[in-house]
């Protein structure tokens, strides 16, 4: 009998542990493409936004790559959003990684109806392509 109740108290405390861990209403899901877009041959600075409709965490992926000399001549990529707790604008750079390839990786939560901004600085004219995804997590 002893053993009968010790092993029905392993099983209900077990289903209590396991249920109270995971929220019914919620089901897991894979990370969605909400924007994408490329530019071509730019040769002046450029701005990519794009507007989330509900608060939630996303992946930005920038890839930068450009005709100019390996020198870092081309600047930069940044990303600007504002989170709904710091209510300010968030920053994240790009890394040069020694050629003509630039490339930005961040996640980052942002407000509903907050825009995200990915912009390019300092390319002298150099004729540079862009590819930005934004992803929801």
């Amino acid at each position: 009998m002893l053993k009968s109740m010790v092993c029905l108290l392993v099983v209900l405390l077990g289903t209590r542990v396991n249920g109270s861990a995971q929220n019914p209403n919620t089901k897991p899901h894979s990370p969605t493409i909400v924007f994408k877009k490329g530019l071509r041959g730019q040769t002046s600075p450029v701005k990519v936004s794009f507007t989330p409709s509900v608060e939630a965490d996303f992946r930005i992926s920038v890839y930068l790559t450009t005709d100019a000399e390996a020198d870092g001549s081309c600047g930069s990529v940044t990303a600007n959003w504002t989170d709904e707790y710091f209510g300010g604008a968030n920053r994240a750079k790009s890394s040069n990684s020694g050629g003509p390839q630039y490339d930005l990786s961040a996640v980052l939560h942002s407000a509903a109806n907050s825009v995200i901004t990915l912009s390019t600085s300092n390319c002298n004219g150099n004729v540079y392509d862009i590819f930005v995804t934004v992803e929801r997590l």
